[in-house]
């Protein structure tokens, strides 16, 4: 199993110290992960939300979204700051921001290839 994929699997399982780590990666992609698994796991941490906070400018796009708008969809999922925007794509990211436990788990299994 590559780095990233054994990376996601602790964030699944709540492992906050690769959380607060991927928050720093150099690709998009993985701070896209940690902000998403930072939210799913209620994670509130100054430092952690922070970070995020930070995270509302990194304009990096990828599976049709920046990484700031993760950043905004955790923190008002969080509690932290509620979205007031009108962005449609927001919005539909926020309402459907957190995968269900089912989801967290079937995304475990795959990057563990267990059947």
């Amino acid at each position: 199993m590559n780095k990233r994929a054994n990376n996601i699997c602790k964030m699944i399982k709540g492992d906050k110290s690769i959380i607060k780590e991927c928050l720093f990666s150099e690709s998009k992609y993985v701070r896209m992960d940690a902000i998403l698994w930072a939210a799913y796991h209620k994670f509130k941490d100054t430092d952690i939300t922070e970070r995020i906070v930070e995270l509302k400018s990194d304009l990096a796009c990828g599976l049709g979204y920046t990484v700031s708008n993760y950043a905004i969809s955790a923190l008002d999922v969080l509690e932290i700051e509620k979205y007031t925007g009108k962005d449609e794509s927001q919005i539909a990211l926020i309402n459907n921001f957190l995968p269900t436990k089912e989801l967290a788990e079937q995304a475990y299994k795959q990057n563990y290839n267990i059947s």
